[in-house]
């Protein structure tokens, strides 16, 4: 499974205006619905490798992402709702650019093992222990 991931999860600085505080809302937001999913996703793996779930009702999913890294990170969510036709085609370039440098690093890892790890990118300490 291939996510292509547009907003980041992270951000290195703290937003301190109120545009900068909502587009980091919007962010986490947007967000949410991504991260329950991966933590569905981490939670069947953990399973699936404790034993506790049968491999042959249950898939143990190999996950990749490919994102626009630093450069992407510097759109901020309210260019979204942009219809501007320059924005659109840099976007384009940037998502051609970010796939491709992927492609040349990751292809080889497709079908046999992730190329993220999902408790460590998407998931917090907070999580439910499996078992007891």
């Amino acid at each position: 499974m291939v996510l292509v991931q547009i907003n980041p999860i992270r951000r290195k600085t703290l937003p301190t205006s109120a545009a900068d505080i909502l587009d980091r809302l919007n962010e986490i937001t947007f967000n949410a619905a991504l991260i329950a999913e991966m933590r569905a996703i981490d939670f069947v793996k953990r399973l699936l490798a404790e034993g506790k779930l049968d491999p042959t009702h249950y898939k143990d999913v190999l996950m990749h992402r490919i994102d626009g890294g630093q450069e992407l990170d510097a759109y901020p969510a309210s260019t979204k709702a942009e219809t501007n036709g320059d924005l659109i085609y840099r976007l384009r370039d940037l998502g051609k650019r970010s796939a491709t440098q992927w492609l040349s690093q990751k292809l080889p890892s497709v079908g046999v093992a992730s190329s993220i790890h999902i408790a460590q990118d998407y998931l917090d300490d907070l999580r439910v222990p499996v078992g007891s």
